[in-house]
């Protein structure tokens, strides 16, 4: 069965170990402030239930961040000539379905995110720059009340929230009775650095061997030009430097240009960039030498030229002849015109 793609969506969700309530909501994306989809999935056999947020990213075969570069060849309306096909499903593990090819081959996809990033987006943004402490449920009224953040408090379990929130605020707790207190927060922005570098050092342990190879190891390790460091061996410190920057970028696509910034100032890159500059200078170098050897061949060659003098070339001359006088009266015509 051939399914057309504008009746079909394909996403694709985490597998619970038992029953779940799906809530898809949408924020504003912590970065680019545009409007993105998220989707909470509640286990409800847990007890208490716990409730984690995804969000969701559709998959089409280009590079977001590059889009001049084609993955995959394309129709005249710029859709990926390819498709999705699935398998008869006849199992237990769940009802039974039939195989069938879809046209489209994009899909929405769901990643583990972290509310937190959302809300580091919204504290530091300088209209919602607030200096005093505030209680949870003042701050979610707060947030609630900013433009695309309406799902916020509807959707949102306080549970999350408060995990959200602890990393990145400064907290006191004020009694309200006798086995009960309130907690105030204020974002702290000393905290919140600390929770991102947590991130990235997180992620340069763990880094993405896709990575390591296609940007980290060719721009470190050069077969022509070699440095203090220009060994995989060499120096495990500049690759690991390395890593962080990389590590750093990769949390930024969460994270406001200006605190990007605010991050990389955290990082001690020092060897990375001691090694890059040497790495470059030993570049401008060797392009300054063989522009040297360029230049030294050519003068060669014109200088070898310039000792073979040209052999002139004689110019056959011809001797005038004059035309032979004929003597009067032996001309052709003289016996013509002779008296009879």
């Amino acid at each position: 069965m051939t399914i057309d793609k504008k009746s079909t969506r394909v996403i694709l969700l985490p597998k619970a170990p038992g029953s779940e309530t799906h809530s898809v909501l949408t924020l504003p994306h912590p970065r680019t402030q545009e409007p993105a989809n998220y989707i909470i999935i509640t286990n409800s056999e847990s007890k208490p239930a716990v409730s984690t947020l995804y969000e969701l990213k559709e998959i089409s075969g280009k590079n977001p961040h590059h889009q001049q570069q084609q993955l995959a060849p394309e129709t005249k309306d710029g859709k990926t000539v390819k498709s999705l096909i699935f398998e008869r499903y006849e199992g237990t593990g769940g009802p039974s379905t039939q195989g069938l090819v879809i046209q489209d081959p994009a899909m929405t996809i769901a990643t583990r995110y972290n509310l937190a990033y959302t809300l580091i987006a919204y504290f530091t943004s300088s209209s919602n720059t607030s200096t005093r402490y505030q209680s949870l449920e003042d701050l979610i009224d707060s947030i609630s009340a900013v433009g695309l953040f309406t799902d916020f408090s509807s959707k949102i379990p306080e549970a999350m929230i408060k995990a959200a929130l602890q990393p990145i605020c400064e907290t006191i707790t004020e009694n309200v009775g006798e086995d009960d207190v309130e907690v105030y927060y204020r974002f702290s922005r000393a905290r919140c650095l600390e929770f991102l570098m947590a991130k990235v050092t997180k992620l340069a342990g763990h880094f993405p061997e896709s990575i390591m190879e296609a940007h980290i190891k060719p721009m470190l390790f050069s077969p022509t030009f070699a440095s203090s460091a220009d060994s995989e061996t060499g120096n495990d410190e500049v690759v690991y430097q390395c890593k962080l920057k990389y590590s750093a970028f990769l949390i930024g696509s969460y994270l406001s240009p200006e605190f990007i910034t605010e991050l990389m100032k955290q990082l001690d890159i020092t060897k990375l960039v001691v090694y890059l500059d040497e790495l470059k200078a030993n570049k401008e170098k060797a392009a300054l030498a063989e522009e040297n050897m360029r230049l030294l061949a050519e003068q060669s060659a014109g200088a070898g030229k310039s000792k073979k003098k040209p052999t002139a070339t004689k110019k056959a001359t011809k001797k005038a002849t004059l035309p032979r006088k004929v003597a009067i009266g032996s001309g052709a015509l003289d016996g013509f015109f002779k008296k009879a």
